[in-house]
């Protein structure tokens, strides 16, 4: 997986960790089947610029958002190291 997608997938998950939301929730959201992000999230795959931006719409934020890790959420990892 490309350090992009895997950047791209790490902040996905982490916001849906942070919001206490499912994959299938976010599939529902964006619009695709649950299998076809799933396929995306294992980076089989690649996220194109409709998908991504319909991902960070429905995780109220923007593409830089998604890359970036939310500082609450690397506080807690730094807590918990």
């Amino acid at each position: 997986m490309q350090k992009t997608q895997q950047l791209l997938t790490t902040g996905i998950r982490m916001r849906l960790a942070a919001v206490g939301k499912s994959q299938r929730w976010l599939a529902e959201q964006v619009g695709v089947s649950q299998y076809a992000l799933s396929r995306r999230m294992k980076g089989q795959i690649t996220f194109d610029v409709d998908i991504a931006d319909r991902i960070a719409s429905a995780l109220d934020t923007d593409f830089e958002g998604l890359m970036t890790l939310p500082s609450e959420l690397s506080s807690k990892q730094r807590l918990a190291a």
